[in-house]
């Protein structure tokens, strides 16, 4: 019964009639019904050959096709991997939506096609997603850069780079490393069975430069490559800055403890140990000092001085790149036994109490007057 009028009631009742014309009575009456439309929350199914997602190879299609019903008609949305298909941006996708279906169509797929697509439906009732994962078989992306170098040296250096964020939806078997000198155009193959994220390249020039690339490996095939910048081959830092200047934390009579700063720049390469010399009131000569091991601590203890004499040091830090500028000179040190009394202890806190006793704890003194500390003295007061 068409062309009623929304909103109001209305009552209905049937009537028999025969081929001569002959009418029934009347039904019974319907009772009283309101013209509304009826509202139904949408549903979504996509068809059963999807039930566990939808796997191609490289260079066939992506077909999705997907039931769509409710009422009133739903509003249809098509997601990957969360994020709304914009057909102005993806135009590699084609999205079809009628009364009852939407499908969703990619010709000559790659490995971007993969990942997670969604559907929402949505309408005064209710909203209702679904989603199917797309998996597409292809060689994998380019290894995630940057390709990084680290110890270089006129002669090897060693490159770093991180797994493909697309691996083609196979498993990374292997990399293969190539390079060029900037001067040609052609690469040479350097090691195609490099199992690992780094790689140690030998056998270089020392000052022509260089450029890498690492390509992925899975069982499809060799994906794209990942450049690096050009690389020249030589010592890539500079020898540290010039340590602290070492002052003495103790002194007898024949030794004297120096401690110093460790340089405000290692000058990019990490400092291998300290050298230490020393020099007498007086004299125009420094001494090395020596040590039975390097002195890789900003703390050494100078033996085998006479009581009674002056001593001045600087000290000077070494990488592999070769030693750097000495600090400045300490001030003169008399060597002798220690005299003086130790500074006083810092920061007293009690760490425990009960109803007889109390428990503290308090940090050494700075400094120890050029003797070892032996006990400690406490008092109290009411």
């Amino acid at each position: 019964v068409s062309g009623l009028s929304p909103g109001d009631r209305y009552e209905f009742r049937v009537i028999a009639r025969n081929a001569v014309g002959t009418v029934s009575p009347p039904s019974q009456s319907s009772g009283y019904i309101m013209t509304r439309d009826e509202s139904i929350a949408p549903t979504i199914e996509f068809g059963a050959e999807h039930f566990e997602g939808l796997s191609v190879k490289a260079g066939e299609n992506i077909r999705l096709k997907v039931i769509i019903k409710g009422r009133p008609v739903p509003q249809v949305t098509w997601f990957k991997d969360g994020k709304e298909i914009d057909k102005k941006t993806m135009v590699d996708i084609d999205i079809t939506t009628v009364i009852g279906s939407s499908s969703l169509f990619i010709r000559d797929a790659d490995r971007d096609h993969r990942g997670i697509y969604s559907v929402e439906a949505k309408n005064s009732s209710g909203t209702k997603k679904a989603d199917i994962n797309v998996r597409v078989h292809d060689t994998p992306g380019a290894p995630a850069g940057p390709l990084r170098f680290t110890s270089i040296t006129g002669e090897k250096a060693t490159l770093w780079w991180n797994p493909p964020d697309n691996d083609g939806c196979a498993a990374i078997t292997h990399y293969m490393i190539e390079k060029r000198e900037t001067s040609r155009i052609t690469w040479a193959l350097v090691n195609d069975k490099c199992e690992a994220c780094s790689f140690n390249a030998t056998k270089l020039i020392k000052g022509n430069e260089y450029q890498f690339r690492v390509s992925a490996v899975n069982k499809f095939g060799v994906g794209r490559p990942l450049e690096s910048e050009n690389m020249v081959a030589q010592v890539q830092f500079t020898v540290p800055e010039a340590p602290g200047t070492p002052d003495s934390t103790h002194v007898t009579g024949d030794s004297i403890t120096l401690a110093w700063t460790r340089p405000r720049s290692d000058g990019g390469n990490e400092i291998r140990h300290y050298i230490l010399e020393r020099r007498e009131k007086k004299s125009l000569r420094w001494v090395k000092v020596s040590s039975k091991r390097p002195i890789t601590e900003t703390r050494y203890r100078v033996t085998g001085l006479t009581e009674g004499n002056e001593y001045e040091f600087h000290v000077m830090a070494e990488n592999d790149a070769g030693v750097g500028p000495s600090s400045s000179t300490s001030r003169l040190i008399k060597c002798r036994e220690p005299t003086s009394a130790p500074s006083a202890p810092t920061v007293v806190k009690v760490t425990d109490t009960t109803k007889t006793s109390v428990s503290l704890e308090w940090t050494q003194p700075v400094f120890d007057g050029g003797m070892e500390i032996i006990g400690y003295i406490i008092e109290m007061c009411k």
